[in-house]
Protein backbone atom coordinates (compact mmCIF):
# COMPACT_ATOMS: atom_id res chain seq x y z
CA UNK A 1 0.00 0.00 0.00
CA UNK A 2 1.39 3.07 -1.25
CA UNK A 3 1.96 6.28 1.12
CA UNK A 4 1.37 9.61 -0.43
CA UNK A 5 2.10 12.48 1.29
CA UNK A 6 2.09 10.96 5.30
CA UNK A 7 -1.44 9.64 4.34
CA UNK A 8 -1.82 6.08 3.73
CA UNK A 9 -4.52 5.10 1.26
CA UNK A 10 -6.15 2.46 0.12
CA UNK A 11 -9.28 1.48 -2.74
CA UNK A 12 -13.22 1.78 -2.01
CA UNK A 13 -15.48 -0.80 -2.17
CA UNK A 14 -15.35 -0.73 -6.04
CA UNK A 15 -12.16 -0.56 -6.53
CA UNK A 16 -11.98 2.52 -7.86
CA UNK A 17 -9.87 5.69 -6.40
CA UNK A 18 -7.89 5.77 -3.39
CA UNK A 19 -9.96 7.21 0.24
CA UNK A 20 -8.19 8.29 3.04
CA UNK A 21 -8.02 5.84 5.82
CA UNK A 22 -8.88 8.98 7.91
CA UNK A 23 -12.36 8.09 9.15
CA UNK A 24 -11.34 4.84 11.43
CA UNK A 25 -8.94 7.96 13.00
CA UNK A 26 -11.59 9.93 13.28
CA UNK A 27 -13.60 7.47 15.17
CA UNK A 28 -11.17 6.76 17.26
CA UNK A 29 -10.21 10.36 18.44
CA UNK A 30 -13.72 11.13 19.00
CA UNK A 31 -15.07 10.54 22.18
CA UNK A 32 -18.22 9.36 22.87
CA UNK A 33 -21.15 12.13 23.60
CA UNK A 34 -21.57 11.15 27.28
CA UNK A 35 -17.51 11.56 27.89
CA UNK A 36 -17.61 15.18 26.07
CA UNK A 37 -20.25 16.25 28.22
CA UNK A 38 -19.08 15.09 31.06
CA UNK A 39 -15.42 17.04 30.36
CA UNK A 40 -17.79 19.96 28.89
CA UNK A 41 -19.31 19.78 32.88
CA UNK A 42 -16.07 19.52 34.46
CA UNK A 43 -14.42 22.51 32.41
CA UNK A 44 -17.45 24.91 33.41
CA UNK A 45 -17.15 24.12 37.16
CA UNK A 46 -13.25 24.35 37.24
CA UNK A 47 -13.73 27.94 35.50
CA UNK A 48 -16.70 29.22 37.63
CA UNK A 49 -14.89 28.11 40.88
CA UNK A 50 -11.59 30.01 39.37
CA UNK A 51 -13.86 33.23 38.69
CA UNK A 52 -15.45 32.41 42.19
CA UNK A 53 -12.05 31.85 44.32
CA UNK A 54 -10.52 35.52 42.40
CA UNK A 55 -13.87 37.43 43.59
CA UNK A 56 -13.52 36.08 46.90
CA UNK A 57 -9.97 37.25 47.44
CA UNK A 58 -10.95 40.51 45.94
CA UNK A 59 -13.91 41.33 48.38
CA UNK A 60 -11.39 39.74 51.50
CA UNK A 61 -8.97 42.06 49.83
CA UNK A 62 -10.94 44.80 49.92
CA UNK A 63 -12.47 44.49 53.78
CA UNK A 64 -8.55 44.19 55.06
CA UNK A 65 -8.17 48.07 53.29
CA UNK A 66 -11.25 49.35 55.21
CA UNK A 67 -11.26 51.79 57.83
CA UNK A 68 -12.39 50.39 60.94
CA UNK A 69 -14.77 52.52 62.91
CA UNK A 70 -13.99 54.64 64.78
CA UNK A 71 -15.03 53.87 69.10
CA UNK A 72 -18.22 55.43 69.71
CA UNK A 73 -18.54 58.39 72.32
CA UNK A 74 -20.70 59.40 74.82
CA UNK A 75 -21.84 62.58 73.14
CA UNK A 76 -25.40 62.84 72.26
CA UNK A 77 -26.28 61.30 68.74
CA UNK A 78 -29.79 63.07 68.34
CA UNK A 79 -30.03 66.90 68.00
CA UNK A 80 -31.66 67.99 71.46
CA UNK A 81 -32.65 71.11 73.33
CA UNK A 82 -29.98 73.08 74.90
CA UNK A 83 -30.00 73.12 78.78
CA UNK A 84 -30.83 76.49 80.13
CA UNK A 85 -29.48 75.89 83.71
CA UNK A 86 -26.11 74.70 81.87
CA UNK A 87 -23.28 76.63 81.06
CA UNK A 88 -23.32 75.04 77.54
CA UNK A 89 -24.79 71.89 76.39
CA UNK A 90 -24.06 69.97 72.87
CA UNK A 91 -27.12 69.32 70.78
CA UNK A 92 -25.38 67.43 67.98
CA UNK A 93 -22.56 65.40 66.95
CA UNK A 94 -21.80 63.43 63.88
CA UNK A 95 -18.55 61.52 63.37
CA UNK A 96 -17.55 60.41 59.91
CA UNK A 97 -14.43 59.47 58.16
CA UNK A 98 -12.39 60.64 61.32
CA UNK A 99 -13.84 63.85 61.03
CA UNK A 100 -15.88 64.58 64.60
CA UNK A 101 -18.41 67.73 64.36
CA UNK A 102 -20.13 68.87 67.20
CA UNK A 103 -22.54 71.68 67.69
CA UNK A 104 -22.54 73.27 71.12
CA UNK A 105 -25.18 75.74 72.36
CA UNK A 106 -24.16 78.54 74.80
CA UNK A 107 -25.13 81.70 76.54
CA UNK A 108 -20.95 82.13 77.15
CA UNK A 109 -19.04 82.47 73.90
CA UNK A 110 -16.57 84.13 75.28
CA UNK A 111 -15.43 80.92 77.10
CA UNK A 112 -15.62 78.99 73.47
CA UNK A 113 -11.72 78.01 73.55
CA UNK A 114 -12.29 76.16 77.42
CA UNK A 115 -15.30 74.74 76.20
CA UNK A 116 -14.02 73.18 73.33
CA UNK A 117 -10.77 71.81 75.01
CA UNK A 118 -13.18 70.58 77.69
CA UNK A 119 -14.84 68.58 74.66
CA UNK A 120 -11.82 67.51 72.53
CA UNK A 121 -9.17 66.81 74.85
CA UNK A 122 -10.48 63.23 75.89
CA UNK A 123 -11.20 62.13 72.69
CA UNK A 124 -9.13 63.88 69.97
CA UNK A 125 -6.46 60.83 69.58
CA UNK A 126 -9.44 59.17 68.12
CA UNK A 127 -9.99 61.62 65.12
CA UNK A 128 -8.07 63.58 62.32
CA UNK A 129 -10.12 66.72 63.04
CA UNK A 130 -12.36 67.75 65.59
CA UNK A 131 -14.66 70.96 64.38
CA UNK A 132 -16.82 72.61 66.96
CA UNK A 133 -19.56 74.88 66.53
CA UNK A 134 -20.63 77.26 68.83
CA UNK A 135 -24.60 78.63 68.70
CA UNK A 136 -26.83 80.65 71.21
CA UNK A 137 -29.24 78.96 72.82
CA UNK A 138 -32.15 78.74 70.43
CA UNK A 139 -29.94 79.32 67.04
CA UNK A 140 -31.15 82.48 66.39
CA UNK A 141 -28.30 83.14 64.33
CA UNK A 142 -28.55 81.70 60.85
CA UNK A 143 -24.15 81.25 61.14
CA UNK A 144 -23.05 80.32 64.06
CA UNK A 145 -20.76 82.87 65.72
CA UNK A 146 -18.24 80.65 66.31
CA UNK A 147 -16.38 77.87 65.06
CA UNK A 148 -12.63 75.99 66.52
CA UNK A 149 -11.28 73.46 64.89
CA UNK A 150 -8.29 70.79 66.32
CA UNK A 151 -6.33 69.08 64.14
CA UNK A 152 -3.18 67.52 64.79
CA UNK A 153 -1.19 69.84 63.33
CA UNK A 154 -2.53 73.04 64.04
CA UNK A 155 -3.96 72.31 67.46
CA UNK A 156 -7.13 74.75 67.84
CA UNK A 157 -7.75 77.32 65.87
CA UNK A 158 -10.37 79.56 66.39
CA UNK A 159 -12.83 81.43 63.98
CA UNK A 160 -14.92 84.19 65.26
CA UNK A 161 -17.33 85.23 62.65
CA UNK A 162 -19.22 88.30 64.18
CA UNK A 163 -16.19 89.98 63.86
CA UNK A 164 -15.63 89.27 60.62
CA UNK A 165 -19.29 91.20 59.28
Amino acid sequence: MPLVTGVPWRKNAEGCGAVPRLRRAARVLSLPSMLQRVVFVVVWGVSLAVVGAVGVLIYFAQVQRSVPPTQGTNLPIARQQANPWARWTVTSSLSAHHVLLVHIETRYLDEAMGIAKQIADPIKFRYAEVVIYFHRPGRPDLLPPRKIVWTPTDDYVETNYEEEE
